[in-house]
């Protein structure tokens, strides 16, 4: 990402903006200032104009860096065998290879891919794919209407990777948005290893309280399972710490039981460094700001 050129062309504010299936959700940043956040009951770039041009209006911002963050239901994803070509190869030939297992028509997908860990020992992918008018229809906005620059298209759970940027041990990190089901994501040396949703986690924070436990005790057994199959069948070192950045409401709870089941620290997420993190209600927009901490780290090497 070249965020040096946010300080040329006249660019005067940061745009993030989080997209979902059902809504949008925007922060306003000013160098490190958070000035506004809203949400947009729309996902249509056409939709969602006026209210970001409302926005920097009423801030007197004119030209934004904008950053798109796509939550999981915005796009589709495929794990497969990484094609034997070269390099600059690989997107097209895997245009074709997920044909049969993304239902997004082949000249509407656009398609990009990370290396992930294999058991196997053969070279995997993960394969991440969205509709490509619906985002070229955010492009043009941006570049045309708002007079903005696209600078980055990101999905949620890469964005939280930038939380352990200094890491250089494992981390497990248990997080959950308002009325999703929690996200188990294994993370190391910047690398994502391993990530699933752990079913029956939804609303934790609204669940009677004599559930509880008993769902408490399936999630740690989830977590036990991703901490073995880590270290026995990935040969990876052992993780030491998990991190919760769960509802305040049940987050106490949880680490109290989980500590009880697990042999690893479990621990809330330390929040402070997170530049635009005010309050635990910003747990559902933390990859939005998390995206900012490889912005940062770049243009302080700038």
């Amino acid at each position: 990402m070249d965020v040096s050129r946010w300080f040329k062309s006249g660019l005067d504010c940061q745009l993030l903006i989080g997209l979902s299936a059902a809504q949008t959700t925007v922060l306003l940043f000013k160098n490190d200032d958070c000035l506004e956040q809203i949400v947009i009951p729309e996902r249509t770039a056409a939709a969602c104009f006026d209210a970001l041009q409302d926005l920097l209006n009423q801030h007197q911002f004119k030209h934004p860096a904008t950053t798109l963050i796509l939550a999981d239901d915005c796009y589709q994803q495929a794990e497969l065998d990484k094609p034997s070509v070269p390099d600059e190869e690989v997107a097209a030939a895997l245009q074709w290879s997920v044909k049969e297992l993304i239902s997004i028509e082949p000249d509407n997908m656009q398609l990009d891919y990370y290396d992930v860990a294999s058991s196997s020992g053969r070279q995997q992918v993960k394969v991440v794919a969205a509709e490509r008018q619906w985002l070229a229809e955010w492009g043009h906005m941006i570049v045309s209407q708002l007079r903005g620059e696209l600078h980055k298209v990101l999905v949620e759970e890469l964005c939280l990777l930038n939380l352990f940027h200094q890491a250089d041990v494992p981390i497990m990190l248990l997080w959950q948005k308002p009325g999703r089901e929690a996200q188990l994501l294994l993370v190391h040396k910047q690398h994502l290893y391993l990530s699933r949703s752990l079913r029956g986690s939804a609303n934790l924070e609204s669940m009677a309280s004599e559930l509880l436990p008993s769902i408490i005790d399936s999630l740690s057994l989830e977590v036990q399972r991703a901490l073995d199959y880590f270290e026995s069948n990935l040969r990876q070192p052992p993780v030491r710490t998990v991190k919760l950045a769960l509802p305040e409401a049940v987050r106490q709870l949880v680490q109290m039981q989980m500590q009880a089941n697990l042999a690893v620290e479990v621990e809330p997420l330390d929040t402070h460094e997170v530049a635009g993190f005010g309050s635990a209600d910003d747990m559902a927009v933390l990859p939005m700001l998390a995206a900012r901490i490889e912005a940062l780290e770049v243009a302080a090497e700038s």
